[in-house]
């Protein structure tokens, strides 16, 4: 069996942080119907920081 080294270590934390960073990326993302909202929204002089 293989012993686990600091390298190992150190690629696991960095993939797993990266794959957090995506999740958060992806609760984040708006989809092209609110984007487009959200842009209209705006161009009307409404945009306030309110969820559409």
């Amino acid at each position: 069996m293989r012993s686990v080294s600091r390298m190992d270590v150190e690629i696991y934390t960095f993939l797993k942080k990266k794959h957090n960073i995506k999740q958060e990326v992806k609760k984040m993302a708006y989809s092209e119907r609110e984007l487009l909202a959200r842009i209209v929204q705006c161009e009307a002089g409404g945009e306030r920081g309110q969820p559409v």
